[in-house]
């Protein structure tokens, strides 16, 4: 049975990024994280879907480490109804809703998204699929490369700004998680190229103001001394 073959979860692949993803601190939430994603993992290979790990989890391990509470796995949207019956197949991932399941274990469960490629927002950003030229692979994980990453946060930022979300420290999250990958990625990653991106897929009417904030987390990232994270928000140190 597919429960029984992944029922035992080695812990020699997950050492490090347990590490990474909880700032050091080994805590269950971390455990079943990675857990999952080596489920995850396992049978998507097994079942011939590719993915990717994007969210909190790709920018703590490719950028800057911080908690993240659930695991986000980009999948092509042809794909998402046979990864997501696969995983509940198993008997340890459970519907929750729509393309959310739980991971449960014995020490508790954490939330998994699947978030189809393809998927378009306001602002003309879309999920890329999550082919090869698109995934560098790390720790034996497939993660989206930093750029694409940084491009799907800059949405995520920017969303939360313009609509005045009242909890600052949500927006404040992925403009850190924007800087960490710059600094993180600095001799390999060009921001010009971003911004080339962003000028080519979001609309006209509010690129100046998605590339004016790039230059700033741009700026923030190469300031040694963190003075520029700090004038974005204090809980950037």
């Amino acid at each position: 049975m597919i429960e029984e073959k992944y029922s035992e979860i080695p812990l020699k692949k997950l050492a490090v990024f347990s590490l990474i993803a909880s700032y050091g601190k080994i805590s269950g939430e971390v455990y079943e994280q990675a857990d999952a994603l080596y489920m995850i993992d396992q049978i998507s290979k097994d079942i011939g879907v590719p993915y990717a790990v994007v969210g909190g989890i790709a920018a703590s391990v490719l950028g800057e480490p911080r908690m993240s509470m659930d695991v986000d796995i980009l999948v092509k949207d042809s794909d998402r109804e046979t990864l997501k019956n696969a995983l509940i197949d198993t008997g340890k991932f459970h519907l929750k809703k729509g393309n959310i399941i739980d991971f449960v274990s014995e020490r508790g469960k954490t939330q998994v998204d699947l978030l189809p490629s393809g998927t378009e927002f306001g602002s003309g950003i879309a999920f890329p699929e999550p082919v090869d030229e698109m995934v560098v692979q790390k720790h034996g994980y497939r993660w989206l490369k930093p750029e694409a990453l940084i491009l799907m946060k800059m949405e995520v930022y920017m969303s939360e700004r313009l609509m005045g979300e009242e909890d600052p420290t949500r927006w404040a999250k992925h403009a850190g998680d924007i800087i960490g990958l710059l600094r993180k990625n600095k001799k390999t990653l060009d921001p010009n190229l971003i911004k080339e991106a962003i000028k080519q897929t979001v609309k006209p009417e509010s690129q100046k103001e998605y590339l004016e904030a790039f230059q700033k987390l741009v700026k923030a990232a190469q300031d040694d001394d963190h003075n520029e994270r700090k004038k974005l928000h204090p809980w950037l140190k």
